[in-house]
C-alpha cells in the first residue's frame, strides 16, 4: 500500500524544478545559440531530464513497499 503524497512537498518539488529550468534558460541561451544555433538547446535538455525524473519518481512511488 502506498502512502499518499504530501501536496506541500510535491508543490515544493515542482517549484524547485521550475526555478531550475528558468535558471538554465536564462544562463545558457546565448552560449547555446552561438554553439548549437538553437538558443533553447540546454533548456530542452533540462526539460527532457525533468520529465524523465518525474516519470521515474511516479513509477517508483507507485510500487508498494510490502
Amino acid at each position: 500500500m502506498t502512502k499518499p503524497l504530501s501536496s506541500n512537498l510535491f508543490l515544493a518539488i515542482l517549484a524547485l524544478l521550475g526555478i531550475g529550468a528558468v535558471q538554465v534558460y536564462s544562463s545558457s541561451y546565448i552560449l547555446a545559440f552561438e554553439t548549437y544555433g538553437d538558443g533553447l538547446f540546454f533548456f530542452k535538455k533540462q526539460l527532457f531530464f525533468i520529465l524523465l525524473g518525474l516519470i521515474v519518481f511516479f513509477t517508483s512511488y507507485s510500487i508498494p513497499l510490502n
